[in-house]
């Protein structure tokens, strides 16, 4: 829209029928913000407006006029006729009043005078409604210096000003005032307790620095002292302010004063970040004269930097507190120290500190040891232990069985053991057997991990004892279920002599045991005879449908271990049977890729109808394509199957393009063969979009195209996109969150194709309804044309992109936000900014078009605020400017 075309715009602009005059308004303004020059048309309005001999009735035609105002190159003239318009009421007042505030430096003067009109109608409440669109551009040349002036009687007016001078400082504005942050915190502190007001105080404590977070630190414990400000403004400027005040124990103290509760907020807040070597300055607070629950959180604190980043100041502090008066807060180090890094080390220390708890209290804090290396200190105490029954715990078996090679505990073990056996003998009731069962598998547990070899001949023994016992039971109980059996033939299922023990098992041993005892033997690789292998996979195979899921699952796996014909024949047996559960045939698959069973992978394929258990299968065979070529045969062979309709179908569909995905990365496909990858979208997409219309939500098109995208992304790495792309015709009907997955895999070869697929999902955009999640979806996609932009130096397409999303998001506070959801929160110490890097964007592709002129990059410079990634792109900028 240049040149003549402008001119029948500027007829429509005068149009009667005011829908008219709107829609012209807003055509002018899209062709202003891509890169037409329609608007100087109207810029003679603009002057009208300034004048105040301009009259338009319709808010509707106001609202879209203050937008398209913004875009005119004459930026001192749309700055007073914004002003203007803002005066007023209404949509379109606040509209002007958004473009005014965000218009940049040109218009600084004018956004000054209106500000200070402001005030003096609507009082602080009117500065505080506008101040955060002020926050977010803070970027152009600083006009702090008129409204601090304007400002000086006013101690809370005064806060926000310096509230915009503080951000202009932090960002890097040339010129900017440095702020003054007694005034500010002196503002906060004068009153005014609306939500909006300490919103904007919370963001400058996140984005101050320490001086800052010191002084509304000591202001807001001064204005709870006071008894002024409501708990939720005391604890939230706490929380904020402690998180970069330095100085923990001094934070505390003085929250300390006013409360326990206020302490705690403190605590809460340091906890989430590490202190290093400022940890010191919390030992005070273990003295005894601090409250209980206090010196309780003191701890919570200093465990959190000892477990996640290994303190050897923090451990020091908590070994000290072993030794604490308070037992509650003794057995919490304690706690602290065994389930940390450095246990093992500190073994001795742990030791003298757990002697000196209650006999019960001992007992409960073995459970906090680790079990994976011995603790020699305890030794000897948990020998003791395990010689009374009343105190062998499965802690102290468990730790114990840490004991390698020890011939001491390897015999108390082996002694407790048979005690447990012989007290099963005498065939107690169910519920003493049960714990007598649960005893004996702890010990033969532990028994195993002390000696493995000689605890062999023990727990065999033990097997064939145990076999043929039960509990005494009526006739009214349930039927003994075999849990120590079980357990030991598990054992014994574990290495080669146990597996040798295993093969002498009595066929008529009960099914538990006898599947456990095969599980190992089918398992066990070449080490037992063929014949022995082939009994034991026989027996399982026959236990099989009386073996519960989990079980299954197992016996599959353990199918999938052996290997052998006979095992991939059961195997096969299971992916094909249409009457077994979907999670033991896709196991049976994948059991068979394992092996390299490209054969019967292939004959699952043939004969299996399941669409689920055929996208196995073809996955699995998919990753098996690198063996060689005759892989790709069946697979094939599947593909020339596929019925003449297939893409109407959602589960052929998957199978065929799971099927063209892997023939493709293996060259074995021609390229006409694949023209249909889009084939059902674009059946979907006029009645996606009818639905749409109708009020009704966007579905997930990333997992209801999962097909399709992942297709799209073999194509893409292999440069086939593009003609897949051509040959389905109509592709832009698509829907426009569909077409930006598309572009983002593109851009892994094409990345030209991927800046047009973004430019067609905009467009697409623009032609669906509004709904919930359209803002986000619209700001993705231009954030991703920008990415593209930067990967191909197309610096016209990024200085266009980056126009268009600098409107998009300052046009209402809600789209700022969606900007920190997609790009991350503002934060200084990251070296996050998104609307830095935005803006800075639009004045580097500036300076690249301009042959990275030396006056762009100096423009493009004061933009960069605190966004690393700002800077970095403006090094490479200043590097080709030299």
């Amino acid at each position: 829209m240049r040149g003549e075309a402008a001119f029948p715009l500027a007829l429509l602009l005068n149009d009667p029928h005011p829908n008219v005059r709107a829609a012209a308004l807003r055509l002018t303004r899209r062709a202003g913000l891509e890169g037409g020059e329609p608007l100087f048309v109207f810029a003679r309005t603009a002057r009208a407006i300034a004048d105040g001999t301009f009259d338009e009735p319709v808010p509707a035609v106001r609202e879209e006029l203050a937008r398209a105002l913004a875009l005119l190159p004459q930026r001192d003239v749309a700055a007073e006729a914004l002003a203007v318009l803002a005066t007023g009421s209404g949509r379109a007042a606040r509209a002007a009043e958004v473009e005014l505030l965000t218009l940049g430096a040109d218009g600084d003067a004018a956004a000054a005078r209106y500000l200070i009109a402001r005030r003096e109608t609507a009082g602080e409440s009117g500065w505080v409604e506008a101040w955060p669109l002020l926050l977010r551009v803070a970027h152009g040349s600083p006009f702090t210096r008129e409204l601090r002036v304007a400002s000086a009687d006013d101690a809370r007016a005064g806060a926000l000003v310096e509230l915009l001078a503080l951000y202009q400082e932090l960002r890097g504005v040339p010129g900017s005032l440095r702020a003054d942050r007694g005034r500010l915190v002196r503002g906060w502190a004068a009153g005014g307790d609306a939500r909006k007001r300490r919103a904007l105080f919370l963001d400058a404590a996140r984005l101050g620095d320490a001086e800052l977070a010191k002084a509304l630190f000591d202001a807001v414990l001064a204005r709870a002292a006071d008894g002024r400000g409501a708990d939720d403004d005391v604890t939230s400027f706490l929380a904020a302010c402690a998180a970069i005040a330095g100085q923990p124990s001094t934070c505390v103290a003085r929250a300390l004063a006013l409360g326990t509760d206020l302490a705690s907020v403190v605590w809460s807040e340091l906890a989430t970040r590490r202190l290093g070597d400022a940890l010191t300055e919390l030992e005070p607070w273990f003295a005894p004269e601090v409250a209980p629950d206090v010196r309780m959180q003191v701890l919570d604190v200093v465990a959190a930097e000892a477990h996640e980043y290994r303190s050897r100041v923090a451990i020091r502090i908590l070994i000290e507190r072993l030794g604490d008066p308070d037992a509650d807060l003794r057995a919490a180090a304690f706690r602290a120290l065994a389930r940390g890094p450095a246990a093992l080390e500190i073994a001795p220390e742990l030791f003298g500190a757990w002697r000196t708890f209650a006999a019960q209290e001992r007992l409960e804090l073995l459970r906090e040891l680790p079990r994976t290396r011995p603790l020699h200190p305890f030794r000897g105490a948990l020998l003791e232990l395990g010689g009374e029954v009343r105190t062998r715990t499965s802690s102290v078996v468990e730790l114990l069985g840490a004991f390698r090679f020890d011939a001491d505990v390897h015999a108390a073990l082996a002694r407790w053991f048979e005690a447990e056996l012989t007290a099963l003998a005498t065939r107690p009731r169910a519920q003493v057997y049960r714990r007598h069962e649960l005893a004996a598998r702890r010990l033969a547990r532990a028994l195993r991990a002390v000696a493995r070899e000689e605890a062999v001949a023990q727990i065999g023994a033990a097997l064939r004892r145990t076999l043929a016992l039960e509990p005494e039971r009526t006739a009214s109980e349930p039927p003994y279920r075999p849990l120590l059996p079980k357990a030991l033939a598990a054992l014994l299922a574990k290495d080669r002599p146990g597996r040798a023990r295993l093969v002498t098992l009595d066929p008529a041993a009960p099914r538990r045991v006898r599947v456990e005892a095969c599980l190992g033997l089918v398992s066990s690789g070449a080490e037992l005879a063929p014949a022995v292998r082939a009994g034991a996979a026989s027996a399982l195979r026959g236990d099989y449908a009386g073996c519960d899921a989990t079980l299954r699952l197992r016996a599959i796996e353990a199918f999938g271990r052996a290997g052998g014909p006979e095992a991939r024949a059961f195997l096969v047996h299971v992916a094909e049977d249409a009457a077994g559960a979907l999670a033991e045939r896709v196991s049976a698959i994948e059991a068979l890729a394992a092996r390299g069973a490209t054969l019967e992978l292939a004959s699952v394929l043939a004969n299996v109808r399941d669409p689920e258990v055929r996208l196995a299968a073809v996955a699995a065979l998919g990753r098996e394509a690198s063996r060689g070529e005759q892989v790709l045969v069946p697979l094939a062979e599947a593909r020339a199957l596929a019925p003449a309709g297939w893409g109407a179908d959602e589960a052929a569909a998957a199978e065929v393009l799971a099927l063209d995905a892997v023939l493709v990365r293996y060259e074995a496909l021609a390229a006409e063969a694949f023209g249909d990858v889009l084939h059902r979208p674009l059946a979907n997409a006029a009645a996606d979009l009818a639905h749409r219309f109708g009020g009704g939500t966007r579905g997930e098109a990333a997992g209801r195209w999962a097909p399709e995208l992942g297709f799209v992304r073999v194509l893409a790495a292999k440069g086939l996109f593009a003609h897949a792309l051509a040959a389905s015709g109509a592709y832009p009907r698509l829907d426009s969150v569909f077409l930006g997955l598309l572009a983002e895999r593109a851009r892994v070869r094409r990345p030209v194709l991927a800046a047009h697929l973004c430019e067609a999902a905009l467009i697409a955009l623009d032609g669906e309804p509004p709904g919930e999640g359209t803002d986000g979806d619209r700001l993705r996609l231009l954030l991703l044309a920008m990415d593209v932009a930067v990967e191909r130096e197309d610096w016209d397409a990024l200085e266009h992109y980056s126009r268009r999303t600098h409107h998009f998001a300052r046009t209402r506070p809600g789209r700022f936000r969606e900007l920190e959801t997609q790009m991350g929160e503002t934060d200084r110490r990251a070296g996050r900014d998104p609307w830095s890097r935005i803006a800075s964007a639009h004045a580097q592709a500036r300076a690249w078009r301009a042959g990275a002129s030396a006056a762009e990059s100096e423009r493009a410079a004061a933009l960069v605020g605190f966004s690393l990634a700002a800077r970095e792109a403006q090094r490479r900028l200043e590097m080709e400017v030299r």
